[in-house]
């Protein structure tokens, strides 16, 4: 039994390790400084660098006489500052198969560098040049056409007039914060350090002790968060199939069952401690919720009893005397804390910031104590067989019973579906189907009734459709389609540069970081949020709402929640207008509509305090 456990373990790390090594899918751009200094009457030049992901390429400028788009930039006109024309570094010639002509590409990476002149009668201070870069990243099959908007900053020195820049709103007068354009200035551009968030309602951790309690507070209430609630029918059916079993068997499940989730939670910290990652940081990856869509839709087809799981008995097949109870329970505390990182709780946001800031020893600790958390409910009930008597025993009823737990598993499957983005969704249905096929197969020809050698045929013929179904859904059956922008017109999307603008404006900005993998998120949007009440008060204070989305990779996200102090979404930052600017008043986890709007009265007080 153990040798089995193992086996599935390890086959789980080979997918999670081919997850972190896998190369990026989408293009990135990235400039090779983080700002320039230039004199005025001095003339220098912006430079970027285009990552092309492996086995893709974006057309040159220009693109030569075959099919496809150029990659363009655009640069708005900033007064006082003359862009010439782009320069493109040299591409190399390309002629696809079904193409007469040729064309010229990069792959792996290129650089375009824009050069300009400043003019002598500029003023100092820092200007910002807003830069759109278009380019269509094609491979063999397929195009996504992608477009960046960069706000890059420019510092013109002193040149003895120690004005304001034109394109700069902020008051010449205001003395107060004149002093944090200075601050900010004498360090790095956008130095995140100076940030120093407060928070209205938080938790203090004084020592370890107190952080391994509040972890295994915040284990317990992940319970009953709605990332978990799907596989909640895992749990009850093992509650029924305890019914009538000896006490010393159902204990040993349990503590295989803590065993899985303490496992997965051993992994989710050594990504934490060594690889930067947060909390639902495996849901940014496409690979990864692909998985975990496959996962769970296989387990829904089998709790419908199109197939049944033999060894590991993942879905807790209670019918089947021949499955393996103790590595079905390893196996569904795996996924059920793979399932429930998406959500946050109370306790859990304070706790994962505190142990964010301790040595990887400290992290291990906490994030043990808070897997305990999650499986106390289940050890209790476990060791305990008294307090489930009230269940039913099993019968003919379960079958209905566990045919509606599959539905609920397969609204798992719709809401992971529509975490993707746009591109990947049809064919992650069209890798479903052969998913269910592989299934069908494996039911009718691979059943434990069935003769050795058929058995071992179906296996067989199982991994090879879904092989096979993979490589054809994602490489042949729908190429990618252009990501669609943001719909709402009232939210701008979150950058620091845009950040620092309004700060330089003196204008309030609020910082909603959310994703769609957090179900949390959008309870907290939708009820506290975006509400009538906080429209109006955004709207009476000249405040600005930035989203912050992580769904997928965010460096600027990313980096101001690590500055703010926290791991876990969701989080809500307000930062004030002023020299408050770099204490913004937060939120963490579930908030209500009452929080926000404290919170913006905060970030509008004169005197700033709680």
């Amino acid at each position: 039994m153990l040798t089995k456990i193992f086996t599935y373990t390890f086959v789980l790390l080979l997918l999670f390790n081919s997850l972190l090594s896998a190369a990026p899918d989408e293009l990135q751009i990235h400039p090779v400084k983080e700002k320039i200094k230039v004199q005025p009457g001095g003339r220098e030049k912006i430079v970027l660098r285009l990552v092309i992901p492996e086995k893709s390429y974006i057309y040159g400028n220009p693109k030569g006489p075959g099919t496809g788009r150029p990659t363009t930039v655009e640069i708005e006109p900033v007064e006082n500052i003359s862009f010439e024309a782009p320069v493109y570094s040299k591409p190399e010639k390309y002629k696809a198969k079904a193409d007469p002509d040729f064309v010229w590409i990069y792959k792996k990476e290129t650089l375009i560098s824009l050069p300009f002149d400043v003019n002598k009668n500029i003023l100092s201070g820092e200007y910002i040049i807003p830069v759109k870069v278009t380019a269509l990243l094609c491979t063999d099959r397929s195009c996504t056409l992608h477009n960046f908007d960069i706000n890059y900053p420019v510092i013109i020195t002193d040149n003895g007039k120690n004005t304001t820049p034109a394109n700069s709103k902020a008051e010449k007068n205001n003395t107060a914060q004149n002093k944090i354009l200075q601050e900010r200035d004498k360090a790095a551009p956008y130095d995140l350090s100076l940030i120093k968030p407060r928070f209205i309602s938080t938790m203090d951790i004084s020592g370890i002790i107190q952080a391994i309690i509040y972890g295994l507070l915040a284990g317990f209430f992940l319970n009953f968060m709605p990332c978990v609630l799907p596989v909640i029918s895992l749990k009850i059916m093992d509650l029924i199939n305890f019914s009538g079993q000896d006490r010393s068997k159902m204990r040993k499940t349990g503590f295989v069952f803590t065993l899985g989730i303490l496992t997965s939670f051993a992994f989710l910290a050594a990504l934490v401690s060594f690889l930067g990652y947060s909390w639902g940081g495996l849901f940014q990856h496409n690979l990864f919720l692909v998985i975990m869509i496959a996962i769970v839709f296989a387990l829904a087809l089998s709790m419908f009893n199109v197939f049944t799981i033999n060894i590991p008995s993942f879905a807790g097949k209670i019918s089947n005397e021949f499955s393996n109870n103790y590595a079905g329970s390893f196996s569904k505390g795996l996924l059920v804390t793979l399932l429930a990182t998406p959500c946050s709780g109370p306790f859990l946001g304070g706790t994962l910031a505190w142990a964010s800031t301790q040595t990887p020893a400290i992290i291990f600790i906490i994030f043990f104590s808070i897997g305990i958390g999650m499986a106390l409910p289940y050890l209790i009930l476990t060791t305990n067989p008294k307090l489930i008597r009230f269940i039913p025993k099993p019968g003919n009823w379960m079958i209905t019973f566990e045919n509606i737990m599959a539905f609920l598993l397969l609204g798992t499957v719709v809401y992971f579906v529509g975490i993707l983005k746009e591109s990947l969704i049809m064919p992650t249905i069209w890798f479903l189907m052969f998913i269910a096929i592989a299934a069908w197969q494996y039911g009718k020809y691979g059943a434990i009734n069935m003769a050795r050698k058929m058995r071992i045929i179906s296996r067989i013929a199982a991994v090879l459709i879904i092989i096979c179904g993979y490589f054809l859904s994602f490489n042949y059956f729908y190429g990618r389609e252009p990501e669609s922008g943001l719909i709402e017109t009232n939210k701008r999307e979150f950058t620091i540069s845009l950040l620092y603008d309004n700060m330089r404006q003196g204008r309030i900005t609020i910082v909603d970081f959310t994703a769609d993998w957090c179900p949390n998120c959008k309870l907290v949007e939708e009820t506290s949020l975006y509400t009538t009440s906080v429209a109006n008060a955004i709207k009476s204070g000249n405040i600005e709402l930035m989203v912050a989305d992580m769904t997928r990779m965010n460096t600027d996200a990313k980096k101001m929640l690590d500055a703010l102090g926290s791991r876990s979404i969701p989080f809500l930052a307000v930062f004030p207008a002023g020299e408050s600017f770099f204490k913004p008043v937060c939120l963490r986890d579930i908030y209500s509509e009452n929080d926000v709007l404290k919170a913006i009265e905060i970030a509008l007080s004169k005197e700033q305090g709680f």
